[in-house]
């Protein structure tokens, strides 16, 4: 069986990176972003966060103009992602990942929009991966870690933190389930090797 994971609450933790890049890229266009607007667009996609944070701006914003907001933004959040380097690791993620390699456990990895969805590119882990998709859509990063694995839905294994990701694995056939950071490097491997037997 191949463990497919989605990076961000299960492996990594860049919502710190995020925060800064928000924050950022508003402060530069004289935006006010701070942690409770952060909070309430928690789970909103890359162009409504923007488009919030807009709506606090004294002047209407083009359409070449948010593209290079948005430009700008995802920059920052990459240079920040960089000097992060290992310690977007979650505590106990490289040594749950090795783990299932000594097992002989096939990986794969599929990568959510923008950077905090590639941050295992610039890890030490990333070789680990004998996978990682990066198809626009979701549930094409999942066909696509199929085809390249040459293996059947029924052969996958979904781990995420996100419930629709898990949906879209469940509706092509995969199992899946969902965690987060605060489960832990043991039961989270504990689990993934009880899906691996049933």
């Amino acid at each position: 069986m191949v463990v497919i994971f989605d990076p961000q609450d299960v492996l990594t933790d860049t919502a710190g990176c995020r925060f800064i890049a928000w924050k950022r890229m508003a402060w530069e266009q004289g935006i006010l972003y701070d942690e409770d607007l952060d909070a309430r667009l928690k789970g909103v996609d890359t162009q409504g966060h923007l488009e919030e944070i807009l709506r606090r701006a004294r002047r209407e914003y083009s359409s070449a103009e948010r593209l290079a907001l948005l430009t700008r933004q995802e920059d920052l959040y990459e240079e920040c992602v960089r000097q992060m380097g290992e310690n977007a690791l979650l505590p106990g993620a490289s040594r749950m990942l090795r783990h299932l390699r000594r097992l002989d456990i096939p990986l794969a990895a599929v990568m959510t929009a923008g950077t905090a969805g590639q941050v295992l590119t610039y890890l030490s882990v990333r070789p680990l991966f004998a996978c990682i998709a990066r198809q626009e859509r979701m549930d094409d990063q999942l066909r696509e870690v199929m085809e390249r694995m040459v293996v059947r839905p029924a052969d996958c294994l979904l781990v995420t933190a996100c419930g629709p990701t898990a949906n879209l694995a469940w509706d092509l056939g995969m199992r899946a389930f969902l965690c987060d950071h605060t489960e832990g490097e043991k039961n989270l491997l504990r689990r993934i090797l009880s899906a691996q037997t049933n």
